[in-house]
């Protein structure tokens, strides 16, 4: 492990995620009610978490959610009582607020490469997502930037 390596090794929480918008607008996902881990580990694994605070409990109903995942995945049009579309509506909105995703890292003078393993979307599974990164002078704050399809994520994370 080289020394650019060592300075990410740790439990980060995040601070802030800004979105600059293709127009120029700024906006906070989830209305900035966020809480996020970015972990490093010295075998060159990573993991990084961030939800909404909050979210609305979903359903613990294993009947339910079994009988949902069964129609969702063996039929083409799909009938659904209040109750089992409330149950969806939940989980769509429990979802949609979290990003999760976990594989190896490794580093370069300017970006940090995050090759997943494992996501909650599973388009990015097997993809490497590409952070610029900068540190504070006393390295327990790490800037994260990301753009794609003209969108500027940028995410503040401090050390543990």
């Amino acid at each position: 492990m080289n020394s650019l390596e060592e300075k990410f090794i740790g439990v980060w929480s995040l601070t802030s995620w800004t979105v600059i918008k293709p127009d120029g607008s700024k906006t906070h996902p989830f209305s900035g009610n966020i809480e996020g881990l970015l972990i490093y580990h010295p075998s060159r694994w990573m993991s990084a978490t961030i939800m909404q605070k909050n979210r609305k409990n979903v359903s613990d109903n294993r009947s339910d959610i079994s009988k949902i995942s069964h129609k969702l995945n063996n039929k083409t049009e799909i009938e659904l009582d209040g109750n089992l579309l409330e149950i969806i509506k939940d989980f769509f909105l429990a979802s949609n607020g979290y990003v999760s995703y976990a594989g190896e890292f490794n580093v370069d003078d300017i970006n940090v490469y995050h090759n997943l393993k494992i996501s909650l979307l599973p388009q990015w599974v097997g993809i490497v997502l590409t952070r610029k990164y900068k540190f504070s002078a006393q390295n327990n704050i790490l800037n994260l930037t990301a753009e794609l399809n003209g969108f500027k994520d940028s995410l503040k994370w401090e050390k543990i």
